[in-house]
């Protein structure tokens, strides 16, 4: 008996129109980067406390400028290819104040850090969305 090598094929590229279409039916949240989807994972309750502990401090004032303020669960555009869940995000643009899908005129990310995720987060994530501040 002659073993046979097995071979993984290499992760096929998505499209923004294919991840748009696919994405909205799954049980999980994926996000979106120039073709790659990457699963979310959940965050631990530290980071959750941090995330409410920013929207409590900033819902009052954002709102009474117009702004739009949402956590977690909210898809962002940041760029033509790139789509994020963000742990916070507000959005002044009047465009976003109907948005079902997704904002696409973010005026604030925030993005909680932890050790998992610290990398991806300080580099690429916020590298990628062409609007990085240290």
């Amino acid at each position: 008996m002659v073993a046979t090598p097995v071979t993984t094929p290499e992760p096929q590229k998505m499209t923004v129109e294919t991840y748009l279409d696919w994405e909205p039916r799954q049980d999980w949240r994926y996000e979106f980067v120039n073709g790659d989807v990457l699963a979310m994972t959940g965050g631990s309750l530290p980071h959750n406390d941090i995330a409410i502990n920013m929207l409590t401090v900033l819902r009052a004032q954002v709102r009474a400028q117009g702004c739009r303020i949402n956590i977690a669960d909210a898809k962002v555009n940041v760029t033509p290819s790139i789509y994020r869940y963000p742990d916070l995000v507000v959005s002044c643009d009047p465009r976003d104040q109907t948005a079902t899908d997704a904002l696409r005129y973010p005026k604030l990310i925030v993005e909680v850090l932890s050790p998992g995720t610290e990398a991806l987060d300080r580099g690429t994530s916020l590298r990628n969305t062409g609007r990085y501040r240290r």
